[in-house]
């Protein structure tokens, strides 16, 4: 396996950690807003872990976020309706950079725990086909 890859998936994996901890905890507002940052690392581990793993293993170079998500199902990862969810999981991430409206923190939240569950899934693959 490729060091940088095998790297990037150790960290993954404990940013992903960290992430189901703070889903775990009782809701207030300190923990949802911890959990939007936790998500905003996790993905940005989760999608620089696809783009490695395709050009190592695969010889092609996704360059943005989207693309990584479309490579999940041109590999088939992911069904079509994942793929739908992981792209607006990119929309999200976004989103999560660029709002301070309260209404919308909440609503985002609640989709990170559907989000947190297709990266854990897409996690295992990857360890399984590596």
């Amino acid at each position: 396996m490729d060091q940088k890859l095998e790297l990037k998936l150790k960290q993954f994996n404990k940013a992903l950690l960290t992430l189901k901890d703070a889903l775990a905890q009782p809701k207030n507002k300190y923990i949802r807003d911890s959990a939007v940052k936790r998500f905003e690392y996790c993905f940005e581990l989760f999608w620089k872990v696809l783009r490695i793993y395709f050009l190592t293993e695969k010889g092609e170079d996704y360059r943005s976020p989207k693309d990584a998500m479309r490579g999940l199902s041109v590999f088939k990862f992911l069904t079509p309706k994942q793929t739908e969810k992981a792209l607006k999981m990119v929309d999200d991430r976004n989103l999560s950079v660029h709002t301070y409206d309260e209404f919308e923190i909440e609503r985002l939240y609640k989709r990170i725990f559907g989000y947190y569950e297709l990266m854990e899934e897409i996690f295992e693959k990857l360890k399984n086909k590596i």
